[in-house]
């Protein structure tokens, strides 16, 4: 090939050659990468602002081809503020932005939980629970009249809350809140269900003590179906 075009062939002079590339607004520019590495980059005596990336190209290397390749850009004056800016902004708003987003990730990863489930297939998702719910047997047990405050806190438990009234120190009323959500699943794939919703039982027991018997019962039942296994806030 060589000898064909041999007469077209530019024959480097034995004194040292030098293939250079100008870029004009040098405070403007930036340089991603040159190819080959041995090239050189320098700002120009002869030109303002510009740089200049320069490869020596030696006649040693006969009809080898010699290549110089620039990856380069521009950017306007807001860009490059925006560059330094922008980190310090970050910075600044570290402390603030970290709770954010930490509450973000939370309810993120509680909404995923809450419909997606992961597991063996046909295993059944537990339901969830919170708070003390009190059975039929053991509301039947109280008995308004006869049963003591103490026996109410054996039969029902200490997590309770208790109401008491301004002039009445011989009366309170004892509060047990509790509920319990019941998915219903559809099974996607083999190893994947979702939760299409939650059937959600919220109860409100409120037993009203005077002089250590109980005096009043009552129970309020609140039943919902969402996409969310938590009840409701009533209003």
């Amino acid at each position: 090939m060589y000898a064909e075009h041999r007469d077209r062939a530019l024959r480097l002079a034995e004194a040292p050659a030098e293939l250079a590339v100008h870029f004009a607004q040098a405070e403007h520019l930036r340089i991603e990468q040159v190819y080959p590495p041995t090239s050189t980059r320098r700002l120009s005596q002869s030109l303002e602002s510009t740089e200049v990336v320069s490869l020596f190209m030696g006649s040693g290397e006969g009809v080898v081809p010699q290549h110089l390749s620039v990856q380069f850009g521009y950017f306007s004056k807001l860009q490059g503020l925006m560059i330094v800016v922008i980190p310090l902004l970050l910075l600044a708003a570290g402390p603030a932005l970290g709770p954010v987003i930490g509450r973000s990730a939370v309810a993120l990863l509680g909404r995923l939980r809450s419909r997606l489930h992961l597991g063996v297939p046909g295993a059944k998702i537990l339901p969830r629970e919170r708070g003390v719910l009190l059975g039929r047997q053991v509301l039947e047990r109280i008995v308004p009249g006869r049963t003591t405050r103490e026996e109410v806190l054996r039969m029902c438990g200490t997590e309770v809350e208790e109401e008491e009234r301004t002039g009445a120190p011989d009366r309170s009323v004892l509060v047990y809140r509790g509920w319990r959500a019941e998915p219903e699943t559809r099974q996607r794939m083999r190893w994947v269900a979702t939760v299409e919703a939650w059937a959600v039982l919220a109860q409100e027991a409120r037993i009203e003590i005077e002089h250590g018997l109980v005096k009043d019962v009552q129970v309020r039942i609140r039943r919902s179906r969402g996409p969310n296994p938590e009840p409701q806030e009533s209003t």
